[in-house]
């Protein structure tokens, strides 16, 4: 079953086998000025009979003890309700919940909690953790009908389409498109759809980087003025920095989120921000809150909403301004397949991208070949003057999608060589020390990245595993809470505290949790309670002995 998405705010008191869990959880983790904000509080409670836990789930109704810090109202509330239960190996847990409605009113950071309820083995608790309130862009909604659908095709060579990629283009300066490379790159039907509906195809451009994912193509700019689309203009310079709200314009979707990383000394070309991007996204452009394009979107890690993937928005994107040089100087447009360079490293590193993406094509002999030109353009990479660590980190993620762990991990040693302190290399190499139960070096490569940027919920979800395999329960229950702090939906998480608790003698909070996993996905909740069956089974058993993987279980 799908998991709502929801910012998870708690701290878990437990009290013996008539035990409380008490949680709050809003509706998102980011909001915009005038936007309703709904924390629903719910009671995990674990008692002999229903009349026990009625006594204490009425007792929400009573929860008025919190704080409220930011700008934010209060709306109004429910009243408390009885929402399901569960018999876990015997014990019973209920759950009652209350809505708490309030309003967002101004830009900032707020906190709303702590709550606390009293209950006749003393007071539980739950601490709320900070939520966003984004500031409204200051330019107006038609701003969108400049960012017009495209789709690309390759054609067999008898006809008929190969394969299709879908994106988005920005129309710039009257007369220019601008989109990802990797959209375009190779295709031999290029088309936009315009607001009216009618569909104009692209056999021009001026400009192409493969090392920063951009085109800028020929549009025609009768048709621009024809559908009446104002373009749209480029950022001056880099005017936003680490922190400020920036909007990812998708079709007539605008994703607000802030930025990590922006062009820097050590890489002049990508930004990082938590704007939400979905596939079919590439090419859409990265805008100030004024309007104005400071990126264009590559590539993105979107949220899901499946209890087995943790959700961790993440957006990556690029600057395009050197690619407005030739249009600036007045160079006549060409043909789209000239702006191709094969033999451009960037652009070779693209093929083995495209020939992975085609499953006959990396099994068998042909897979063999992909692997040899993937460790030449590893070797090529690692020899350059000044080693692209974002190019290395890409080959090692080439070289596991092939299956050759060994050159993968070879690639990330280099990118980190570059850069220790990359992101994406530091977290897939402590994926790699996992899954050989080097638990010490995982968390070392984990910790990097968990001290803020992209990637941070997950590498704190590697710092748990880590600390789980170390047999440090009381710190791999802290950080899985700052997991499901930034999403409660994610199953494993769960699956993961039950086991702490397994491991820390409290078989009654893991029934609590049992019954809360049954909201997001039976299978997960089916798990702990065989963990909770057979102890013997359980991390608790296991403090002299080797750990069982998770899988085994």
């Amino acid at each position: 079953m799908m998991a709502t998405l929801l910012l998870i705010l708690q701290f878990m008191t437990f009290t013996g086998q008539s035990g409380i869990r008490l949680q709050a959880e809003a509706d998102r983790a980011v909001y915009l000025p005038g936007d309703t904000i709904r924390v629903e509080l719910s009671a995990y409670i674990a008692a002999p009979s229903s009349s026990d836990a009625l006594r204490t789930g009425r007792k929400l109704d009573d929860v008025t003890t919190y704080n409220v810090a930011g700008p934010v109202s209060r709306s109004g509330s429910g009243r408390s309700q009885s929402r399901d239960g569960h018999s876990v190996m015997g014990q019973l847990v209920y759950r009652y919940a209350r809505t708490l409605l309030f309003i967002a009113e101004a830009p900032g950071e707020v906190t709303l909690g702590p709550w606390n309820l009293e209950t006749d083995d003393g007071p539980v608790v739950a601490t709320a953790l900070p939520l966003r309130i984004a500031e409204r862009p200051t330019f107006d909604a038609s701003i969108t009908r400049a960012v017009l659908p495209l789709t690309s095709d390759v054609l067999h060579s008898g006809g008929g389409i190969a394969y299709r990629r879908r994106g988005f283009g920005t129309v710039v300066n009257g007369m220019a498109l601008l989109t990802s490379w990797h959209l375009v790159r190779g295709a031999d039907r290029i088309e936009v759809t315009l607001p009216s509906g009618r569909t104009l195809t692209l056999r021009k451009g001026w400009s192409a980087h493969a090392e920063r994912d951009a085109a800028l193509l020929y549009i025609d700019p009768a048709a621009i003025s024809e559908e009446q689309i104002t373009p749209l203009s480029m950022a001056a310079d880099h005017t936003v920095e680490p922190g400020d709200w920036v909007y990812a314009v998708t079709g007539r979707r605008i994703s607000s989120g802030w930025l990590h990383v922006v062009p820097d000394e050590t890489d002049a070309r990508r930004w990082l921000a938590t704007n939400r991007i979905r596939p079919g996204d590439s090419g859409s452009p990265l805008l100030s809150r004024d309007g104005h394009i400071v990126g264009v979107v590559a590539a993105g890690m979107a949220g899901v909403q499946h209890p087995d993937v943790l959700r961790e928005d993440l957006m990556l994107a690029y600057d395009p301004r050197p690619l407005f040089e030739p249009v600036m100087s007045g160079t006549v447009p060409r043909s789209i397949a000239d702006l191709n360079h094969p033999q451009d490293l960037y652009n070779r590193v693209m093929d083995v991208e495209t020939a992975l993406s085609t499953s006959s094509r990396s099994r068998g002999p042909a897979g063999s070949l992909l692997l040899e030109e993937l460790l030449l353009l590893l070797e090529e990479a690692e020899s350059a003057p000044i080693p692209d660590p974002e190019l290395l980190h890409r080959l090692g993620l080439l070289a596991q999608h092939a299956g050759d762990v060994g050159l993968a991990r070879q690639a990330y040693r280099a990118a980190l060589t570059a850069d220790p302190m990359h992101y994406g290399a530091n977290y897939l190499t402590g994926l790699l020390y996992v899954s050989e139960q080097d638990w010490v070096m995982a968390d070392a490569h984990f910790s990097r990245v968990a001290s803020g940027g992209p990637f941070r919920h997950l590498a704190t979800y590697g710092m748990a595993r880590a600390a789980m395999g170390l047999h440090q329960f009381n710190r791999a229950e802290a950080l899985l809470n700052k997991v499901l702090a930034s999403d409660p939906g994610f199953a494993p998480a769960w699956f993961d505290l039950g086991q702490v608790q397994l491991a820390k003698g409290n078989p009654t909070g893991a029934k609590q949790i049992t019954s809360a996993l049954y909201r997001l996905d039976s299978y997960w909740a089916r798990r702990l309670t065989r963990s909770i069956a057979y102890p013997e089974l359980g991390p608790s058993a296991l403090s002299e002995l080797p750990r069982l993987s998770l899988e085994d279980l």
